[in-house]
């Protein structure tokens, strides 16, 4: 069973690029997508992994 993943990135660019890197491994999958922390938090509750780029300017 692969482990699901929200990912968020202010950038729809990074969020795409790593989407396709993460699905590309059979381990993971990325099941949702998220443009900032406030949209992740809503997603949150049926997530069981995050990765977030901290730098963007709504954290």
């Amino acid at each position: 069973m692969s482990k699901k993943i929200l990912l968020v990135d202010d950038s729809a660019l990074m969020r795409t690029v790593l989407s396709d890197i993460i699905n590309s491994d059979s381990r993971f999958q990325v099941v949702d997508k998220a443009k900032d922390g406030v949209e992740a938090l809503e997603i949150l509750k049926t997530k069981t992994f995050v990765y977030m780029d901290m730098a963007h300017s709504s954290c």
